[in-house]
């Protein structure tokens, strides 16, 4: 079937269906949704278990392995690597990357998860599953308080967390840097000891009377009346008057008499996070699947400006990490350049093809970005830096088959064939040639879409918006494109003369001149293309390799670790220490904002980041600047200045990296039943 032909024959069917999808294409255009990379599927869960108090060994050989053993039937399982700290376990499970569909495989887990609990040790808390942990947050709101305690903070944060999930789009808003409210009570075990109590029983009367159960109704006929029994502690006055009685007397003591009883915050203190130094409360904020980041920031920015409105004297809001604005700058970035290619593309069109064939072909690339546009939207590819990246490298694939097309019809009607013979036998001569061409340009970039790795995760929309471009290229050269040229073209008959005449310009000149002494002199030419093509070759081994090269945002990442065996406050004091440096103008004029976290690696902002593992010696900071070219100033004096200042810190200040993982980074990992062994080898 000639294609050409039907197109020719029914030209108003071709025009309503191609306008009725332009149409669709530039409706869709404002609503696109935006993203600064593609998305990647963290195919990791987390499994993590308190026992407080109990020793590492301990937690490796009672919860870790049990753990660890159940995870190991999991047949999707790619691998689990774990952690075991001082109370607390922590296995991580890492799917491999065929398997796209996670809801049962992160089932099949919590069931395992569930057959485990029994063989745990008693007093355990948990274990709990978490399979959000590829969540990423579109923005962070910092809430910091002059002369408030870290719990009034607490209690502001949670009211605004609840004003955050009423905002359409917004998923989940989670909590970092909050420190958990104690109620201390300490006594003088000589003075106990002297009138013969024991701890054990002043925590019994502690929960025999801080203990609420339900007291029944009454039914008087027309209502029924609740019992509230009374009991449950609310006041540190009511702790400090709780009787306790002396053994072997009839006599009771107040506690207060044996004990001082205040309010504080565990201690050592959880996961502090400060704000340009200021210690406060962050609430990370999640987007719902299928949102637009351009649309539910502002609605989240606007919301917070009106909170912060709200809030009592002394406490201010400010926002971190806000991923519309590097959305924006990827995308703006990349579209200008593809407007400026299109505009390139046209121009030189005109220029060497002539006004009627230039403007035929020019209006076959924007037509063709139209309708790719369109089908990006229903395949659900959003506008992210490869994906339109993609549409600028072929660009200059595209329009060649409208050239083509065009060049082959005008020729035709210059030598004196009909406008409907010469647009019909164009495409019979030139469908399958311009066909297999496209097909071949398609194929060189499926094996991205096939890599076995979230690499290729990472580049599927390179290969699926090449296959959309080229194809629907290919189409409307054989539709579209001889309809213009039927329509619009001139059809001259020219003598033999006139053809001959037509490729006497100075450019087919200069080309006939160039052809001619290449094949004069074919032998050395080949030569000399053979000794360029191996030379290439040999210096590919001198050229830097990088497969995908750094971000271009103006965020410095630093992560820090003390040596094993140092707690959170060691590392909570150095960590003030060096964000005090970080912050001060004269040292630094070029940070803008730092971002602290001891004791974990903060919010996953970015979805190749994989935060650091809770721990009481790590920390991360996040250090905005307000130029990308800033960032390697800033990491380089950074780096100086710990090695002087903090010799026991282990720092990597890194900048931020496209990609599906972290380039620059190698990990070995020693697996053995002897610890010894391994240290030493280590």
């Amino acid at each position: 079937m000639n294609l050409t032909g039907f197109a020719l024959r029914n030209t108003p069917l071709v025009v309503v269906v191609v306008g009725a999808l332009a149409a669709f294409g530039l409706s869709v255009v404002t609503s696109f949704p935006s993203q600064e990379d593609p998305p990647i599927l963290v195919r990791e869960a987390v499994v993590t278990t308190y026992s407080p108090g109990m020793p590492p060994e301990k937690v490796e050989r009672l919860i870790t392995r049990e753990i660890e053993k159940a995870l190991a039937r999991i047949t999707e399982r790619y691998t689990i690597y774990s952690y075991s700290w001082q109370g607390r376990s922590e296995v991580h499970i890492d799917i491999g990357d065929q398997y796209g569909d996670l809801d049962q495989i992160w089932e099949d887990v919590r069931n395992k998860i569930i057959d485990v609990v029994p063989r745990l040790p008693e007093g355990v808390i948990g274990p709990f599953v978490n399979d959000d942990y590829g969540d990423v947050t579109v923005m962070s709101v910092a809430l910091v308080a002059e002369g408030f305690t870290l719990a009034e903070m607490y209690e502001e944060a949670k009211q605004i967390q609840d004003e955050l999930y009423l905002i359409p789009g917004v998923g989940r808003v989670q909590f970092y840097g909050v420190q958990k409210e104690t109620i201390w009570v300490e006594f003088s075990t000589a003075r106990i000891a002297q009138l013969g109590i024991s701890p054990r029983e002043i925590r019994a009367a502690l929960e025999t009377q801080n203990i609420v159960l339900p007291g029944g109704t009454v039914d008087t006929g027309r209502r029924e009346l609740i019992i509230a029994p009374s009991g449950d502690i609310k006041s540190i006055g009511e702790i400090e008057n709780l009787p306790i009685e002396i053994p072997e007397t009839q006599r009771v003591v107040y506690l207060r008499d044996i004990a001082s009883v205040t309010r504080g915050y565990v201690d050592p203190p959880e996961s502090p996070f400060y704000y340009d130094g200021e210690p406060g409360v962050l609430l990370g904020i999640t987007m719902i699947e299928g949102e637009n980041v351009l649309d539910v920031g502002p609605r989240v920015r606007s919301r917070v400006a009106a909170l912060e409105a709200a809030l009592p004297i002394g406490y201010s809001l400010h926002i971190g990490n806000y991923q519309p604005t590097h959305v924006e700058r990827a995308v703006s970035s990349v579209q200008n350049n593809l407007f400026q290619t299109i505009a390139i593309v046209l121009v030189v069109i005109v220029a060497f093809l002539g006004v009627r064939t230039g403007l035929i072909v020019g209006l076959h690339v924007p037509l063709t970005m139209i309708l790719v546009i369109a089908g990006m939207y229903v395949a659900g590819i959003a506008m992210q830096r490869i994906s339109l990246a993609t549409l600028i490298i072929s660009l200059g694939l595209l329009v060649d088959n409208g050239i083509v097309v065009s060049e082959e019809i005008g020729q035709r009607l210059f030598r004196g064939e009909g406008r409907m013979d010469a647009a019909a036998n164009t495409g019979k001569k030139l469908a399958i040639p311009l066909l297999i061409s496209s097909i071949t340009t398609v194929l060189m970039f499926v094996p991205l879409a096939l890599a076995p790795h979230s690499s290729g995760e990472y580049l599927r929309s390179m290969s699926m918006v090449i296959m959309m471009t080229l194809g629907l290229s290919w189409l409307l050269a054989m539709t579209v494109t001889p309809i213009l040229c039927h329509r619009f073209l001139k059809s001259p008959e020219a003598s033999e003369e006139e053809l001959q005449q037509q490729f006497e310009t100075p450019m087919y000149r200069t080309y006939r001149s160039l052809l001619e002494r290449a094949l004069a002199h074919r032998v050395p030419l080949l030569a000399s293309m053979v000794a360029v093509l191996i030379g290439g070759i040999a210096l590919l081994g001198v050229v830097p390799e990088q497969f995908f090269p750094e971000s271009d945002r103006p965020q410095v990442l630093v992560d820090i670790k003390l040596p094993a065996g140092y707690g959170i406050r060691e590392t909570k004091r150095q960590v003030e220490r060096l964000v005090a440096w970080l912050e001060d103008e004269e040292q630094n004029p070029e940070i803008l904002q730092t971002l602290t976290y001891v004791g974990n690696g903060g919010v996953r902002f970015f979805v190749t980041i994989a935060p650091e593992a809770s721990a009481e010696n790590v920390a991360a900071i996040v250090i905005t600047v307000p130029d990308p070219s800033d960032a390697g100033l800033v990491m380089d004096r950074l780096r100086g200045h710990a090695l002087e200042q903090f010799p026991e810190l282990s720092l990597r200040a890194k900048r931020m990296f496209l990609g599906s993982v972290e380039t620059g980074l190698i990990e070995a990992r020693l697996f053995g039943p002897d610890r010894d062994a391994l240290f030493a080898a280590g």
